[in-house]
């Protein structure tokens, strides 16, 4: 598979617990109650989702930069913005 990377958000949930979400492919999701784990959760189904795509004969999206997902948005403490790498 290609080498590509997109942003995701990863936010701490009212339970206590840790979400992340692939923000150019919103079906990829990931949950859990470490961020490491949700992190590494959401990179193997990012890497799945992609190989799903290609085998598919999809289009891969192309990446939006981070400055489009700030724009106008303010991350909140709860927020982060992380790079994942597949």
């Amino acid at each position: 598979m290609p080498k590509a990377c997109f942003y995701s958000l990863i936010e701490r949930t009212a339970d206590r617990e840790f979400a992340g979400r692939v923000l150019d492919l919103p079906e990829v999701t990931a949950r859990g109650p470490i961020e490491d784990e949700v992190i590494r959760r959401l990179t193997q189904n990012l890497r799945r989702h992609l190989e799903g795509m290609i085998d598919r004969g999809l289009s891969i999206p192309a990446p939006r930069p981070a400055e489009e997902f700030l724009q106008g948005n303010h991350l909140q403490p709860s927020q982060r913005l992380l790079l994942l790498f597949v």
